[in-house]
């Protein structure tokens, strides 16, 4: 574009000018956005151009000004990221770059997120068209039952380093559903819970009584006093994809269910969603039980009290990653069949509870994970190497203690609500992208 305005300049100086050493410099120049537009004038004479665009423009179809494709790249980037308007012109201007004004970066992005929102809408809709599509080469009917997982993100910091939610500092919620049909994991619905007001508070800061959600141009759905709740944004979500005829047999949730529950309520009459639990968040429970556990004083050895506590620690992370195993391998060897499953599983857990009280007499034929002699589970776990661990001092009361640990993650009913192996990571994921 410089190019062109420069031949141009000279071509039009030539044409109607008698100079004959035309020497060109910047007549005028105006910012826009992070483009710019630019005149030249010859300093011999009294030539100057009209002004170039140095960009190239964005095809709208619509009367006005069009926005400059750099710029509208920049907030289709932007919102990729973690960063907004005011760190952005930080970033230029710390790179000597003019940085374009917080109010038309501000109107770029509003213009650009209305284009966004609709083409997100647009590609939910083609995501759940494939989805039928699916259905159809596998021989089912297209409106046949998908699994599904939901996770919901607050914008807000657990400050007590746990695992449960945010809590009500949180403004914002966003809640996503991702197809477990294929492996792409897509996401074909969310839903967002906004608070959020910046056109209400100004208003209200200037005297006018206005209610969000209410007024005109109000960004917020949620009432400021009103609780952010899973379960109505599961409604939500089970409401958008029932519209386009989406059913929904399991939805894999986390510790809260209310999510499922709303997909359930969404759902229409006599189609039944069951809840799967997520075998992540059900494996950290465990481990957080067993931390709990009311075990006899003597059953972790260890000189000190700290020692003791991080032998109890690493036996905690050792029966999570075991029971893990265990559950991945059995759904292998058996090809996920939840009948013979269930009829092994009792016997895995009491070969697992006789290895860690030191015998491996069952472990070939049952314990799945440990083959006995010297490839016993004692020599090749990790966890159990790293403290040095060697031997946990059980009694009657500690053994069954720990199969009720056990059973946590491997009895009838957690094997009910994670027989079809679904978890919230490919959520938690994009909720935090």
């Amino acid at each position: 574009k410089n190019a062109q305005m420069w031949n141009e300049c000279y071509t039009e100086h030539a044409r109607e000018k008698t100079c004959t050493s035309p020497q060109f410099q910047i007549h005028h120049e105006q910012q826009i956005g992070l483009c710019w537009k630019q005149s030249l004038k010859c300093m011999h004479c009294d030539y100057h151009s009209s002004m170039f665009k140095l960009y190239t423009e964005v095809n709208t179809g619509h009367s006005g000004q069009r926005a400059a494709t750099t710029n509208v790249g920049l907030h289709v980037g932007l919102q990729d990221s973690t960063i907004g308007t005011t760190k952005i012109r930080h970033i230029l201007a710390a790179m000597d770059t003019p940085p374009p004004s917080r109010a038309g970066l501000q109107r770029t992005a509003n213009r650009v997120a209305t284009v966004t929102a609709q083409a997100t809408m647009d590609d939910l809709h083609r995501r759940r068209e494939k989805t039928k599509e699916t259905n159809a080469l596998r021989g089912l009917p297209k409106d046949a039952p998908i699994n599904i997982s939901v996770d919901v993100r607050y914008n807000s910091t657990n400050l007590k380093n746990s695992y449960s939610c945010g809590g009500q500092n949180a403004s914002q919620a966003l809640g996503t559903a991702i197809s477990w049909q294929t492996g792409e994991k897509e996401i074909i619905g969310f839903c967002l819970d906004n608070k959020l007001c910046k056109l209400g508070s100004s208003l209200r800061n200037k005297g006018i009584n206005v209610t969000c959600p209410g007024h005109a141009g109000c960004t917020a759905n949620v009432q400021a006093t009103e609780p952010l709740s899973e379960y109505r944004i599961g409604k939500k979500i089970g409401d958008s994809l029932a519209q386009d005829n989406i059913a929904i047999k399991y939805v894999a949730t986390d510790g809260d269910a209310l999510a499922s529950r709303g997909i359930q309520d969404a759902m229409p009459a006599g189609m039944e969603t069951q809840r799967q639990a997520d075998t992540t968040h059900l494996s950290q429970t465990q481990f957080r039980h067993i931390m709990k556990a009311s075990f006899s004083p003597r059953m972790f050895p260890g000189e000190t009290a700290a020692r003791r506590a991080e032998n109890r620690r690493m036996f905690a992370e050792d029966v999570k990653t075991r029971c893990q195993k265990i559950y991945t391998s059995v759904h292998m060897l058996h090809d996920s069949d939840a009948t013979v499953i269930a009829r092994r599983m009792p016997d895995i857990i009491q070969a697992t509870l006789d290895c860690y009280s030191g015998s491996c007499i069952k472990c070939r034929r049952h314990a799945i994970v440990c083959r006995g002699g010297r490839k016993n589970w004692w020599n090749t776990s990790q966890h159990l190497k790293a403290c040095g661990l060697t031997r946990v001092n059980m009694t009657d009361s500690d053994r069954v203690t720990l199969q009720g640990l056990l059973e946590m993650r491997l009895g009838n009913a957690a094997l009910q609500m994670t027989h079809r192996r679904l978890t919230t990571n490919p959520n938690e994921s994009a909720n935090r992208a």
